[in-house]
């Protein structure tokens, strides 16, 4: 319709389903606990608060609020050593972030 304001929105729409735009958040760390005895691993990941969700193995997960930074974690039972949990992040707009990895050993 001609109006500036619906061009921005389209435009961006359009650059967000480019193939090659990745989310990248200012902070993330990522780390992973893991008890061998009792198979039990514990992955952690530590965010700007950029980071509206995150997913650990495809399982969204919440964050609480430390220290200015989000944190989320999960807990696995039953794992074997050195199984790899894949952990994407996204912003408040649902673009996903690479994928970031931690192994349990």
């Amino acid at each position: 319709n001609g109006d500036v304001k619906s061009l921005k929105i389209n435009e961006i729409e359009v650059w967000k389903k480019q193939e090659s735009y990745v989310f990248v958040p200012d902070y993330i760390k990522c780390s992973c606990s893991y008890a061998e005895v009792s198979k039990k691993a514990t992955v952690n990941v530590l965010t700007s608060k950029d980071v509206e969700e995150v997913t650990i193995d495809g399982r969204s997960v919440t964050y609480k609020v430390v220290s200015g930074r989000r944190r989320f974690h999960a807990g696995y039972t039953s794992v074997a050593a050195g199984k790899t949990f894949e952990i994407i992040a996204y912003d408040a707009n649902g673009v996903a972030s690479e994928i970031y990895t931690v192994v349990a050993e």
